[in-house]
């Protein structure tokens, strides 16, 4: 985690638990759940992927500081890509999403967010994690370019992470 974010809070429901972290700017911020789902068998994606049509923002984000997000760009990897996921968390099973959102916090001017989603499988659990980073990267500039600047920094941050079956270990 940056050194200028929060330290994790955590809020519980009986269905699952929730860890954020929040930066220095409205696009800043770090949510993750944990479901232990014990015999429950559900689908991982539809976690996510249904709100894709229903929320403007596909993330567990922190909507109460954001007035208006929409989504500019939203890219789902392909599961040969998420073999590094697998080996890293030790999960059978990982999905990995990436976007752009335009955020207005407070009837400011647009700011934009480079949103990033895993979804994790482990046995009986199973991790949502969405990153969200400012970015100075618009659509329509070269991916080197959003490589070396946006994807290094959710790098970083998801190197801090460790996962077991009750707990997320959130590292700075």
């Amino acid at each position: 985690m940056p050194q200028a974010w929060t330290e994790p809070e955590c809020e519980e429901n009986e269905i699952e638990r929730t860890w954020l972290c929040r930066g220095p700017s409205v696009c800043d911020w770090l949510v993750v759940s944990l479901v232990n789902a014990g015999d429950y068998d559900h689908v991982l994606t539809d976690w996510l992927e249904p709100l894709l049509r229903t929320v403007v923002l596909p993330t567990a984000s922190p909507k109460q500081w954001i007035d208006t997000a929409n989504m500019l760009d939203w890219y789902k990897h392909e599961l040969d890509e998420t073999a590094p996921l697998l080996e890293r968390f030790r999960c059978q099973e990982a999905y990995a999403y990436r976007g752009l959102a335009a955020v207005i916090e407070n009837g400011g001017r647009p700011q934009l967010c480079r949103v990033y989603t895993l979804l994790l499988r482990r046995g009986p659990c199973a991790w949502k994690v969405s990153l969200g980073l400012a970015s100075e990267c618009p659509p329509g500039i070269p991916e080197s370019m959003i490589t070396n600047s946006d994807h290094v920094r959710a790098a970083a941050v998801f190197a801090g992470l460790g996962f077991s079956d009750d707990v997320v270990a959130i590292g700075r």
